[in-house]
């Protein structure tokens, strides 16, 4: 069962009970992504999701997006992730930057981008 249809299925069963947090029969919440080892990427996001935050968790970086409405059509997003002085394609902006160091290993600092146009 995907993230959607756990929280339609909430939604669903009246978990969510407050009106502040309906959003057109859907809630508004915020959703965690993890960024795969993959220097280009797409994530299939509720239309509208904001993206928040980018940061280290574990062995993977993390996205956070605001979603305001659980039950909104999706559509798919492109990202691209690189490490300093990694080249850059046209169409993509930049959304944060994040930084592992491990003991015993050499830090390593990546960007995230997300395609905007042709990329």
């Amino acid at each position: 069962m995907s993230i959607f249809d756990r929280a339609r299925a909430l939604d669903e069963r009246g978990t969510f009970e407050s009106p502040t947090h309906l959003a057109a029969g859907g809630i508004r919440t915020t959703w965690k992504y993890s960024i795969p080892v993959l220097d280009r990427f797409e994530l299939e996001l509720p239309k509208g999701a904001r993206f928040l935050h980018v940061a280290p968790q574990g062995d993977l970086g993390q996205m956070w997006f605001e979603i305001p409405n659980t039950r909104a059509e999706t559509s798919k997003r492109g990202f691209f992730v690189h490490g300093t002085g990694g080249w850059l394609p046209d169409g993509y902006a930049y959304r944060g930057t994040f930084m592992f160091d491990r003991p015993g290993d050499s830090p390593s600092v990546w960007h995230l981008y997300e395609r905007t146009g042709d990329g």
